[in-house]
């Protein structure tokens, strides 16, 4: 898949679902801890939970994120600085993400994939630079591709998120209100996954 017009609706499931895959294949003890919690944490996120992305069992006391976006570095050095970043995409509701197609790797340092990705976002946070004849008022799919790797402590802890995205890669999709999934709608969709990964902590 590479281009948003092939799809019609975007699944929330499907990066979560993707991962769990991968963590049922997983034999290694540690490598499944790493995805436990990386799993944990992008629901949570997905689900507008961040807070509890941030709770002393799922990342350590100074983590440290490196994201770069069209060219702009942005560094999140601490966990005030990671708290905000959080607290600000909450708050412009841009949560609903997540991989369309992926690979995905674990090991002993973390998770590292390269993936196709589709993320929501309100017309009030793009601009007409982004999307020419841009509606404030609609919602948009806007899918790239992007490699990250999330990196783990021994406990394992997330020490840091590692995001880098191809620039040239940009589509963006007016949807239809019916085809807008929202936080709340994710939150319900992805709480089974939650519940799952939780109960095997």
């Amino acid at each position: 898949m590479s281009s948003a017009e092939t799809i019609t609706k975007f699944d929330v499931t499907h990066w979560p679902l993707s991962v769990e895959k991968v963590l049922t294949e997983t034999t290694d003890p540690h490598h499944q801890a790493i995805l436990r919690n990386f799993l944990r944490h992008l629901t949570l996120e997905i689900s507008g939970r961040w807070e509890e992305i941030l709770e002393p069992h799922m990342t350590v006391r100074h983590p440290y994120y490196r994201m770069v976006q069209k060219g702009k570095t942005l560094v999140l050095d601490g966990m005030d600085a990671v708290a905000g970043f959080y607290r600000e995409i909450a708050e412009a509701d841009l949560n609903v993400m997540g991989s369309i197609e992926e690979a995905l790797w674990v090991s002993d340092a973390g998770v590292a994939a390269e993936s196709f990705w589709g993320h929501i976002y309100p017309g009030t946070a793009l601009t007409t630079d982004d999307v020419p004849d841009l509606d404030p008022e609609a919602h948009y799919l806007v899918t790239f591709r992007l490699a990250y790797t999330f990196r783990y402590d021994a406990q394992p802890l997330l020490l840091g998120e590692y995001i880098y995205d191809d620039p040239d890669s940009y589509s963006y999709t007016k949807l239809d209100p019916a085809d807008v999934t929202t936080t709340e709608e994710a939150a319900a969709l992805l709480a089974p996954i939650l519940e799952r990964v939780e109960h095997t902590s």
